[in-house]
């Protein structure tokens, strides 16, 4: 779905490279490569390079997304709740009946289940460094780590717990259930129909790669191992990938909202080119990435200029409502050597996504300043509006009775609530009083959509900001009206 034509602007863009330049010295990355996109069309990219080791990025070099790579793992998972393969709620030892040990310390501890591994909410700790340096743990240190005894931090489902961990577990239930690993499904189902070709599970042959560093004594230091390849607990953070790669991946998500009726492409298109990513629909349902993108579980609020935001976790992903842009949606990756962020407003269409190569470098701090940016100069895009024909014709109708009331009208219009709750008489009066506040007419404004069964009415007024009645419909058919109400701000 597109929004209106977007364009950053020459002076804008300056800005936003000015801003990513001092912050790659404020926080010593090597590099950093990264995309704008707008509706899956890439607005600016570029890359900044502070130390110069011979390596100059584009959008297209490759980077560790670290777990970036767990919204591909939900995704895998709910492809397969789709075909009938397993259940959210299906408990883990279903599938891999090993897993029966992974239980809560305490004798009324719930039983794990899909969901709880999806929503960081099975009881394991926090494991952030640990998990980092256990990618590559094969199949019998996974038997051994949950045979000696896994490490919970609470009671299953009573609190988020980010937890690498739990998205490898997910992997050995998928392996158990389907009998091949999560990674190679997910290239399968999502790198190779989306044309992510640069995306891989395994360190890349080519030089087109950023090559990690730590900052270490006030200098760039390799970071001394070798990336960890491709083990049980990848299925959490091992993926590789680019900015181009990843706003389409981005693309994918986003192009399920809003909720509509055209039925998706059979099958994606390959790319006219990698600097304008298209949105196919095949491999996972709209309504299955929208439910990626849902708040499953509350984990705090944070400061932003103006309002309180209230941050949650989906499947893989990170959400947050937010008074000014709507429904943000992302996650932030980090490995010894490399640190990344996407980041996407839903209703407004834009993403960013920040690739660095500098040990958890805070990219999710450098896509928020960037979103900042973008609202100071009032670039953001303006949401769609909703497409609601119910509210758009009820509005139009108890705009039509508010100037000439009739009460078989009204009996019609409303629902059978409506007059018992204020009689006409009392609502006859009211609306002549709203019409010589107009001005002696009704002149509809705008009507805006709510929710497809609820909606604001916006009617001119001689002088002032515009009057305002809010309205809903009631759950019972026939469409009617249960109630409306005067809003006035002045």
């Amino acid at each position: 779905m597109s929004h209106t034509p977007f364009e950053l602007g020459p002076e804008l863009v300056e800005a936003i490279v000015d801003r990513i330049g001092a912050f790659a010295t404020e926080h010593h990355c090597p590099s950093i490569a990264w995309g704008l996109s707008c509706d899956g069309v890439v607005t600016a990219s570029g890359a900044t390079v502070v130390h110069d080791d011979g390596f100059h990025p584009t959008s297209g070099s490759v980077y560790r997304i670290a777990s970036m790579t767990k919204s591909f793992t939900a995704a895998a998972v709910l492809s397969l709740r789709d075909e009938g393969v397993l259940s959210l709620d299906d408990r883990i030892d279903r599938h891999a009946p090993e897993l029966a040990a992974v239980r809560a310390p305490v004798d009324d501890a719930a039983p794990i289940r899909i969901r709880h591994l999806l929503t960081m909410t099975a009881g394991f700790v926090t494991d952030n460094p640990w998990g980092d340096r256990h990618l590559d743990i094969d199949d019998e240190g996974m038997d051994a780590l949950v045979r000696d005894g896994i490490v919970f931090s609470g009671a299953t489902g009573s609190a988020f717990d980010y937890s690498n961990l739990g998205y490898g577990l997910l992997g050995r239930v998928v392996k158990r259930a389907t009998g091949r690993r999560v990674q190679d499904l997910i290239a399968e189902r999502f790198l190779e129909p989306l044309h992510l070709t640069r995306t891989t599970w395994l360190q890349p042959d080519h030089d087109d790669r950023a090559r990690p560093y730590r900052w270490r004594d006030g200098a760039w230091v390799p970071e001394g191992l070798d990336p960890l390849g491709d083990g049980e607990i990848a299925p959490m953070g091992g993926l590789w990938s680019t900015v181009d790669d990843v706003l389409r991946w981005v693309a994918f998500l986003s192009d399920a909202f809003p909720s509509r009726d055209d039925a998706a492409p059979s099958a994606p298109s390959a790319p006219s080119a990698p600097s304008a990513p298209s949105a196919p629909s095949a491999p996972l349902s709209r309504a299955s990435r929208r439910e990626m993108q849902e708040m499953h579980r509350y984990t705090g609020t944070l400061q932003l200029p103006g309002r309180t935001a209230v941050n949650g976790y989906g499947y893989g992903l990170r959400v947050r409502s937010c008074a000014r842009l709507g429904r943000v949606v992302g996650h932030s990756g980090g490995l010894p050597g490399y640190g990344s962020h996407m980041r996407w407003a839903v209703e407004r269409g834009l993403a960013m996504t920040a690739l660095s190569n500098v040990t958890y470098a805070p990219m999710a701090d450098l896509t928020q300043d960037v979103f900042e940016l973008i609202l100071e100069h009032d670039a953001f895009p303006v949401p769609l509006p909703l497409d609601a024909p119910l509210v758009n014709e009820s509005a139009r109708r108890l705009v039509a009775l508010l100037a000439d009331w009739d009460d078989d009208v009204a009996d019609e219009l409303f629902a059978d609530n409506v007059a018992p709750d204020e009689p006409y008489e009392r609502r006859r009066a009211e609306a002549q009083a709203w019409l010589a506040g107009c001005g002696g007419s009704f002149e509809i404004d705008q009507v805006i959509a709510t929710t497809r069964a609820a909606g604001r009415i916006l009617l001119r007024r001689p002088e002032g900001e515009p009057f305002e009645i809010q309205f809903k419909l009631s759950p019972a058919g026939p469409p009617r009206i249960q109630k409306y109400a005067e809003i006035d701000d002045t």
